[in-house]
Order: structure tokens, then C-alpha cells, then sequence
């Protein structure tokens, strides 16, 4: 006897996974998946407790930072770490003291948003800053005008460079009119968009401190 159904189970895996670009690009058309990316994945953690950043730590890396440096950070008890690829999982960059705080521009499911770097960096479990050679003071006072024009930039849930919506690597990416940081812009293998991962971001600059080694 012939097991139809264990072949039939077969087949339609294997047409989801070949088409499984156009599957995916059909559901990010859908209310399901603005739902997902706005109220479950940017929102849900697994713990309620603050991420577990320590004093000496942020005092550390507070120390270094400067107008123009991009900081990597990662939350272990969020799941969007969970989903986003690499070790880092969100990107901030560093706009300059403002009223003698030092302040970070940020896209998150609220879309743009400056914040202070106390705020970014106790809200994640780490954080690396990185900063790149080749942004000297009168470009990086440019990449920072570039990057506090997208305030009114709705937050990128397709995570697609080519839109004209923006999410946190994109901010960053799209701030470096020159492309200075040589980023290139990978193709999701899942929707074969073309996308900038934090990691893409953090490989292109030379990182400065890492609060998990707490000097580099």
C-alpha cells in the first residue's frame, strides 16, 4: 500500500520551502504580520526584570563615547534576539551631548527616537561601541543632520534597505550618505530583500569597548 499522506506532506513542505520567499512576501502584506512585529515580537520578554548591565560597565563605556560613535546592543531576555540573525540585535548612534546628556538617535516600533545613552545602555545585557577611522568632525556633523531627518520615518517591519521606511541598522546606513562605513547590504535569504544586520554594521568599525570583555 502506497503511504499517500506521509508523501503528500512531503510535497507540500517541499513547495512551501521553494516558494518560500513568496510565502513569506504575501504575509508581511498582512495585518497578521504588523500585528506580530509591533505588539509580540518588539514587545514580548521573558523576563520583567531590567537586562542585567552593571554600573562599572556603563560607567566604562560612557567615558568613551563620543559624537558619531554607533552603539551595539544585545538583550538576552527579549525575544527579538532570539530572531534577529548575528550576536548584536539592535544599533544606535550617538548624536552628541544635548542639555549636557549624552543622547542616541534609534528606531524602534515607536519609529524615531532620541534617548539617552544611560537608557539604551541599562536596557540591554551588553554593548559594544564602535566607531569608524574614516568620519572625521565635519562629516560625522553631517551623518548626524543626515540621521535626525528621518524623524518622521515610519519604523521598517519589511526590514528592507530600498523602502523608504527605516529601522535601526537602515538609520545608521542610510546616515552615511558617502557610505563610508563600506557597508554592503546583504539578500535575506528568507524574502531575498536586501537588508543591513547590526553584524553587517558592526564588522565595517573598529569596536572601541565591549562591555562583555569591559576593555578592548
Amino acid at each position: 500500500m502506497i503511504p499517500w499522506i506521509p508523501i503528500c506532506l512531503a510535497l507540500i513542505v517541499a513547495v512551501l520551502w521553494y516558494y518560500h520567499s513568496v510565502c513569506l512576501i504575501c504575509l508581511q502584506k498582512t495585518h497578521t504580520y504588523a500585528f506580530l512585529m509591533y505588539h509580540v515580537v518588539a514587545r514580548w520578554r521573558f523576563s520583567l526584570s531590567h537586562a542585567s548591565m552593571t554600573d562599572p560597565k556603563y560607567t566604562a563605556g560612557r567615558k568613551l563615547l563620543r559624537k558619531g560613535h554607533i552603539i551595539f546592543t544585545r538583550d538576552n531576555r527579549a525575544l527579538s534576539t532570539w530572531l534577529v540573525p548575528g550576536h548584536h540585535t539592535h544599533v544606535l548612534l550617538c548624536i552628541g551631548e544635548i542639555d549636557g546628556i549624552m543622547m542616541c538617535a534609534e528606531m524602534t516600533r515607536d519609529d524615531y527616537d532620541e534617548v539617552s545613552f544611560a537608557k539604551a545602555a541599562w536596557h540591554s545585557s551588553a554593548f559594544d561601541i564602535g566607531e569608524c577611522p574614516d568620519w572625521d568632525p565635519a562629516y560625522t556633523d553631517l551623518v548626524v543632520k543626515k540621521c535626525r531627518s528621518f524623524k518622521d520615518a515610519d519604523y521598517d517591519t519589511l526590514f528592507d534597505v530600498e523602502n523608504d521606511d527605516e529601522c535601526c541598522t537602515e538609520l545608521v546606513y542610510h546616515s552615511d550618505v558617502d557610505n563610508r562605513l563600506g557597508v554592503v547590504p546583504t539578500r535575506a535569504w528568507t524574502t531575498g530583500k536586501l537588508i543591513v544586520t547590526p553584524d553587517n554594521l558592526a564588522s565595517n568599525v573598529d569596536i572601541i569597548y565591549d562591555s562583555d570583555e569591559e576593555q578592548v
